[in-house]
């Protein structure tokens, strides 16, 4: 059910994605250089990662260190939502180094699975900015606007 709304959706991008780029390319509009297309139709996700898989392409933009997201730009943005961020994930890695009590099962059973489910909407939201933030550390271009999409999250998680 998933993969066929996926399908749809992707299936509507890429047909609004030509529509426009075959009418701008038409009229004589500008052109930031040579767009790829499969079989006539424009994969605007495509594109992108070919324009910045260019060298010369970011050499135009500029490429910074790979730690400009983590260091710079979340404290820019988020600002003291980035230093509840790296609390969290400091914890976690403390949390996952330090060995483990065994613990009764059959006492706390229920307890725990009311915590789990009361923090796995935090889980998900901690994991869509560290993983978002670990992608988009990989690419050498690195704006602070990539990291809009994790204002959600960061609110959810740090804000209340």
């Amino acid at each position: 059910l998933i993969s066929c709304g996926f399908l749809a959706t992707s299936v509507a991008f890429v047909n609004m994605d030509t529509i426009f780029y075959s009418q701008l390319s038409s009229k004589g509009g500008t052109d930031d250089g040579e767009r790829a297309s499969v079989g006539g139709y424009y994969i605007t996700p495509l594109n992108a990662l070919l324009y910045n898989s260019n060298v010369d392409n970011l050499g135009e933009h500029g490429i910074h260190p790979r730690i400009t997201h983590l260091l710079v730009n979340l404290p820019m943005l988020f600002g003291p939502l980035a230093f509840f961020f790296y609390a969290d994930v400091a914890a976690i890695i403390a949390g996952g180094l330090l060995p483990r009590r065994r613990k009764n099962r059959t006492r706390n059973q229920q307890q725990r699975r009311d915590i789990s489910h009361n923090n796995s909407g935090r889980i998900m939201c901690r994991r869509a900015v560290m993983s978002g933030l670990f992608v988009l550390s990989c690419a050498p271009h690195q704006e602070p606007r990539f990291l809009l999409p994790a204002i959600v999250p960061m609110v959810v998680l740090y804000g209340t």
